[in-house]
């Protein structure tokens, strides 16, 4: 029996267990799968090893937050998401880049 030509099972039900539901959880799962094919072509048996590994440092940075956004979805009902995420995110993001930014170019 061959083995499959996608990631690792194991490792992507874990990524689908611990990101958030949302569109970053999604987008983080797609990015890892499109540099997994990249990488592919290069060596399958190195892919899946390198999928795997960063699959785990993922899973460990969000394990603890996966019980969070569980309650949050018993909270809401079922197949619903909060907005707060993103726009928190993405004020966290325009703070480290003001901060970035200032650091290289001082008044």
């Amino acid at each position: 029996m061959s083995r499959p030509l996608g990631p690792p099972g194991f490792a992507t039900r874990l990524m689908e267990a611990v990101l958030p539901p949302t569109d970053r959880g999604a987008s983080i799962l797609g990015d890892l799968h499109e540099e997994f094919l990249s990488r592919a072509e290069r060596g399958l048996m190195s892919a899946r090893i390198w999928y795997t590994r960063e699959a785990l440092g993922i899973a460990v940075r969000y394990l603890g937050q996966s019980g969070k956004y569980a309650r949050r979805r018993e909270q809401l009902g079922v197949g619903t998401t909060g907005n707060w995420e993103g726009l928190v995110d993405a004020l966290v993001r325009n703070v480290r880049y003001a901060l970035r930014r200032l650091m290289l170019s001082p008044m």
